[in-house]
């Protein structure tokens, strides 16, 4: 997948489960450079350590907490001029706060060819 080929993807998770780690591995496969984080100062020491072409952060609950880094998530990938694509299983969580919605049945294939889609989009948008 020529989008996703040599790109850096921080992929970001609140709890790392089983599906969070399926799909960060079906990136992996078509060829991105991946590093993994929890939602954590793990994560802003991963973007301060590589030059992110796109952020993920994968919403496996709704917890304060990780709704406020994700705010804090937004503004930064802005200032650095990083694409961010926040994805959530829950329909719910994704019409509030997410680009895109992972419905647990969507295969691997499927789900790095729409990341690869709305990067393309986003990146369009920014002009690059």
């Amino acid at each position: 997948m020529k989008s996703l080929a040599d790109c850096q993807v921080v992929f970001a998770s609140a709890k790392g489960g089983a599906s969070a780690l399926r799909r960060s591995t079906a990136l992996a496969r078509a060829g991105a450079r991946l590093r993994t984080c929890t939602f954590s100062e793990e994560l802003w020491s991963s973007l301060a350590e590589v030059r992110a072409d796109l952020v993920i952060a994968w919403l496996d609950s709704d917890e304060a907490a990780a709704l406020a880094i994700l705010d804090r998530l937004r503004a930064d990938a802005r200032a650095r001029g990083v694409c961010a694509l926040l994805v959530a299983e829950e329909p719910e969580l994704a019409r509030e706060r997410c680009a895109l919605w992972v419905d647990r049945s969507l295969d691997d294939e499927t789900f790095v060819r729409s990341v690869a889609d709305l990067l393309d989009r986003l990146r369009r948008g920014l002009g690059e």
